[in-house]
């Protein structure tokens, strides 16, 4: 199989890692209250558990239809019909298009609040300075 088949799916997969990371790491700490904090961590942690879960789910099925799917008639054969290998990476890249356009509507409901001066502290994202003497 060509890696160009399987590239955008493997780009989408570490994108989607790194934005999500930061994202939900940016809303624990600085969006929610402190007592959702903790809340909003383990639903991000549970959400990773459960597509681990779902991926492998997803493998299981398809190695069973492809073992119960046999092209044994040479006229079959003939036909250049797509392999199976083939139609599993074009069915992950549906999903991740049916999930972004989930993300894209519940974002677009979402109202994020303004961060009151109390709430946000400027220390924790600004470096220390240094104190360099000079003789």
């Amino acid at each position: 199989m060509s890696i160009f088949y399987q590239f955008p799916q493997y780009i989408g997969v570490g994108l989607s890692e790194v934005f999500t990371s930061v994202a939900s790491l940016e809303f624990a700490y600085l969006a929610a209250p402190r007592s959702a904090q903790s809340l909003i961590m383990s639903l991000r942690f549970c959400s990773a558990g459960l597509s681990s879960f779902f991926g492998s789910a997803y493998i299981g099925i398809f190695v069973k239809v492809k073992e119960n799917l046999t092209f044994d008639n040479s006229d079959c054969k003939a036909q250049n019909q797509p392999d199976l290998f083939y139609i599993y990476f074009f069915v992950l890249a549906g999903f991740q298009l049916v999930f972004i356009l989930i993300f894209i509507g519940c974002e677009q409901k979402f109202k994020i609040l303004k961060v009151s001066k109390q709430r946000f502290n400027t220390r924790l994202f600004v470096a220390p300075k240094s104190h360099s003497s000079t003789a």
